[in-house]
């Protein structure tokens, strides 16, 4: 009877997620992610503080008009190889 048994196609998937909400649902996994995101919001802080970042409440319209920002969004990397990368990423026509 088990041979007309399949599972289904997400099934790993399922694993996974489950996996990975419990993992974050751990205490010092949140506690560690709070410390992560209050770190970047300072170095993000620093970036605007040097002239790096325009918000969207101060952009830069160039002579076609089109309004642009430096930078949007501070964006972190860790790779499955273990290298690590903190950036900003380049601004692009404002979304209001």
């Amino acid at each position: 009877m088990t041979e007309n048994v399949t599972n289904h196609p997400r099934r790993e998937l399922a694993i996974y997620n489950a996996a990975l909400t419990a993992f974050g649902d751990r205490p010092e996994i949140a506690a560690l992610r709070e410390e992560i995101f209050e770190r970047m919001a300072r170095y993000y802080d620093l970036c605007e503080e040097a002239g790096l970042i325009w918000q969207l409440s101060n952009p830069v319209t160039t002579p076609d008009g089109t309004t642009w920002i430096k930078s949007r969004r501070l964006v972190a990397v860790v790779e499955a190889t273990g290298q690590l990368g903190l950036f900003l990423e380049p601004g692009g026509p404002a979304i209001a």
